[in-house]
């Protein structure tokens, strides 16, 4: 009878909720879970171990492990440094009180592609259709995604493990688009060799590159030493990795808060993220006014999108008759 009771209580704690917890006199260094923790290690650990040096304080790289338990620890406001996205930079500034104090320099701008004959000239005549795409809540595609109003004909993401399998999956006719960031497309069309195939339906309008964000936890010394550290020579070297990856190898430059303001929005539909109520009304108004002149047939004034789900992949259907 003990042991049934022992493992009982064990099974009962190991469902709990986890919850991460680390030791006040060291601030967590953190960024998505876009690789493998030995790959995660080489990035990150040069960049919190500069930081330590520089600062006199423990600075220490902890891999998120997964998609859910990152995002879990974000909205536990766990992390104390975080790089990653302009929509999550811009959650933590609103929700957490974060402080940006340091990006990549340059935009982020994506495109959308179809096949050279296709008919289609504009992202609009995408919706309903198949899109090749990183699973949300990648920023690209968060980013396409957020052009189409109509809840009736929204595109599916057909999830890949990288942009240029998802140009080669729609090239073989997996799906009718492809996501590709600006920079990924110039590296990959060297010789014309995307253009010679495909054509560019869409192009967002240009955000801020990744950047660092520092918790409310760090006092505002230690948080302007950490910016100053992340700009120097030094830091330069330290970055190089995730610059070289992330950043097109570009310098990093100061930042602030302003910069990451209203990009909460295209989270609103990702689950368990609560946007702003600001942002909200901004973005209503904003699609109002774009459509209050002249709106065609086809395109409600209102936006919504189905929610997504952190915990489940995206599933992919075919697409309906008609």
């Amino acid at each position: 009878m003990k042991h049934f009771l022992s493992l009982f209580l064990v099974a009962i704690f190991l469902l709990q909720p986890f919850t991460a917890v680390h030791s006040a006199d060291t601030y967590i260094l953190t960024s998505p879970p876009r690789e493998a923790l030995a790959d995660g290690n080489k990035q990150y650990v040069p960049i919190a171990e500069h930081l330590t040096k520089v600062t006199g304080k423990r600075f220490k790289y902890e891999h998120p492990g997964d998609w859910l338990s990152y995002t879990k620890n974000m909205k536990d406001d766990y992390y104390d440094v975080v790089l990653d996205g302009p929509h999550f930079m811009s959650w933590r500034v609103a929700m957490l009180e974060h402080t940006p104090v340091a990006r990549f320099s340059g935009s982020l701008v994506f495109l959308l592609f179809v096949k050279k004959d296709d008919a289609a000239s504009s992202i609009n005549d995408i919706a309903g259709n198949l899109i090749c795409g990183l699973a949300p809540p990648n920023m690209a595609t968060l980013s396409v995604q957020a052009e189409f109003d109509n809840p009736m004909r929204q595109p599916l993401i057909l999830e890949v493990v990288n942009f240029k399998v998802g140009l080669q999956s729609m090239l073989a006719g997996k799906c009718r688009a492809a996501i590709l960031p600006v920079g990924v497309y110039k590296r990959m069309n060297k010789e014309g060799k995307v253009d010679e195939k495909a054509k560019s339906v869409f192009r967002s309008k240009p955000i801020p590159q990744q950047g660092f964000s520092l918790s409310k936890r760090i006092p505002a010394e230690l948080q302007a030493q950490v910016a100053a550290a992340l700009l120097s020579e030094d830091g330069h070297t330290a970055t190089q990795a995730a610059r070289k990856r992330f950043g097109g190898n570009k310098d990093m430059m100061a930042t602030n808060r302003e910069e990451y303001q209203g990009y909460t929005r295209f989270l609103r539909d990702f689950w368990g993220f609560e946007v702003p109520e600001d942002e909200i009304v901004e973005d209503v108004v904003a699609e109002s006014n774009a459509t209050a002149v002249e709106p065609a047939a086809s395109e409600p004034i209102a936006k919504a999108k189905p929610k997504v789900d952190a915990k489940a992949k995206p599933k992919v259907e075919a697409k309906p008759a008609g």
